[in-house]
């Protein structure tokens, strides 16, 4: 035995305090080095040291679940992938209701820029709905499973009336603002006539953009075209005989479709996402924080693209669904 390496064993069978220090400190940082190369190569829209060293023709998959109410991960995602050399197309994996129009309009422009540089395959899961089929449209091409639920394409808002409830309470609820439409749409009073004509408005605007991407993107014309905006959903099936969507198929069929249309010979090698799973995550947190998150939005955003029935409810007011 190496004369120094005996005189290590000895000093730390001395000192037990001091050996259990250097196996805590080699624990801590293999444990860091594992928390960052998790969080580093799951983080939507981070370039991993992997990804920078990839090769080969691969195709990424991206996916969208669950409501659509921000768009900035699938945007780093985007950019992320359009810099990876070795990404050659994407598919988009989307299993969404739908969400707000702007976020929606925002992944729809941004599949647009993208599209230029590589193909994009879009594959459609259990729901893709109204804005969830928005964010579909750009793509190079769209397939479904037979029993795949889509369209639901439109506008929805909800509003609710407080007042009676609050008479109930013996609650006076009063409002000093600047102009007669800035409470419109509050809780704790029926939504006037006026005000009711004003939604409409604001609603059949977002519904025309919408309705203007089907039909530009989807080459769909009349009388056909209102037909399928007039909020109803469709089967996967119903879907492709419309021409809503390209083809009937599964992910796999997608990836294959993506590497076609990316000129990669054989079966492509596929990216997968990877999820990053956090510490309160794993105490259940999330589901909490999904559900205050969704009190918010609630709140703060009264225009949908939205699958009713799905998430919000029956929808009252103003709707185009």
């Amino acid at each position: 035995m190496n004369p120094d390496t005996e005189h290590n064993l000895k000093f730390y069978q001395r000192s037990p305090l001091a050996l259990g220090l250097l196996i805590l400190a080699a624990l801590l940082l293999v444990f860091v080095i594992l928390i960052i190369s998790a969080g580093v190569s799951s983080r939507p829209g981070t370039k991993s040291v992997a990804a920078s060293l990839s090769f080969g023709q691969k195709v990424a998959v991206m996916k969208i679940e669950g409501e659509i109410v921000s768009s900035e991960s699938v945007l780093r995602q985007l950019r992320s992938y359009k810099d990876n050399n070795s990404v050659k197309a994407v598919v988009l994996r989307v299993d969404s209701p739908g969400g707000l129009p702007a976020p929606s309009q925002e992944i729809y422009q941004e599949l647009q820029r993208f599209k230029k540089k590589k193909p994009v395959v879009a594959s459609m899961g259990s729901l893709a709905a109204s804005g969830a089929y928005y964010v579909c449209l750009p793509c190079n091409y769209i397939i479904a499973s037979p029993a795949t639920l889509t369209g639901s394409i439109g506008v929805v808002m909800q509003t609710t009336d407080l007042e009676e409830l609050l008479k109930w309470m013996k609650v006076r609820q009063g409002v000093i603002k600047s102009g007669p439409y800035k409470d419109a749409g509050s809780p704790f009073r029926p939504m006037t006539n006026d005000e009711r004509k004003y939604f409409q408005k604001v609603i059949d605007n977002v519904f025309s953009q919408f309705k203007n991407a089907v039909a530009e993107s989807r080459k769909i014309k009349e009388p056909v075209l209102s037909q399928i905006t007039d909020g109803r959903v469709f089967t996967g099936e119903q879907a492709k005989n419309l021409g809503m969507i390209d083809e009937l198929g599964n992910i796999e069929d997608a990836i294959r479709k993506a590497g076609q249309l990316a000129g990669i010979k054989g079966e492509p090698e596929v990216l997968w996402p990877m999820r990053r799973y956090s510490f309160w995550e794993d105490l259940g947190s999330r589901f909490a924080g999904s559900f205050w998150s969704r009190l918010q939005n609630l709140a703060a955003n009264p225009l949908w693209l939205v699958m009713p029935g799905i998430n919000l409810g029956q929808e009252q007011g103003a709707s185009n669904d």
